[in-house]
């Protein structure tokens, strides 16, 4: 059996998708990541693989935030109180009026 991590996953990917965010991908070094999250090299490797496969992990979960943010404004509880083209500009307008979600504003 293999050890439990040390560490929470999603603070982890926080971290990493704020310094991505901050300084770009080509901006953002092994090690910058490495101060951000306190972990060593070799274990960000591990649990994540590289820096290009960290940099998709975290791409896709902020995806799905937006996906799961569109579906929630879509099939809200007041979603029954306006029309489809209705909700959808009133989605579209929050994204622009503020930050997107799961990002630092």
């Amino acid at each position: 059996m293999g050890r439990k991590r040390g560490f929470d996953e999603t603070t982890v990917l926080d971290v990493v998708r704020d310094r991505f965010w901050t300084t770009g991908f080509d901006g953002t070094s092994t090690y910058d990541l490495m101060d951000a999250t306190g972990m060593g090299k070799g274990s960000i490797y591990k649990a994540f693989g590289n820096k290009h496969s960290l940099y998709v992990r975290v791409f896709s979960d902020y995806c799905q935030g937006l996906v799961a943010q569109a579906r929630e404004e879509q099939e809200g509880p007041h979603a029954v109180l306006t029309s489809p083209m209705a909700r959808l500009q009133r989605y579209v307008v929050s994204l622009a009026d503020g930050p997107s979600p799961g990002l630092p504003p």
